[in-house]
């Protein structure tokens, strides 16, 4: 991981990192909803449902990761409408600061 930190602070660019974080229930529903909803039943892939299977996993990955590969935001996206607001405002933040 702190390969991934040596590369980006020689990139003459920000990066603003933001990690949309929802619970594995909320996750099971939404995967629960894709399969028999005729409008996004598309989405659905193999990847899903491994993603349920792992998701311990994967959060400790993805802990490890925020903690120690640079400045990291996690979004609470379990609700969408906020989600998406809070992902807004916090992007808004991020970019007053470099601009």
């Amino acid at each position: 991981m702190k390969s991934v930190l040596i590369w980006e602070n020689k990139k003459p660019i920000t990066f603003i990192k933001m990690w949309l974080s929802i619970s594995e229930c909320e996750q099971l529903a939404r995967i629960n909803h894709r399969e028999v909803s005729p409008l996004k039943y598309w989405k659905l892939s193999e990847n899903d449902k491994m993603a349920v299977e792992k998701y311990n996993a994967m959060s400790i990955k993805k802990e490890s990761m925020v903690n120690n590969c640079g400045d990291w935001f996690c979004i609470n996206y379990n609700d969408k409408s906020a989600g998406r607001l809070a992902f807004i405002k916090r992007l808004n933040k991020e970019l007053e600061k470099v601009i």
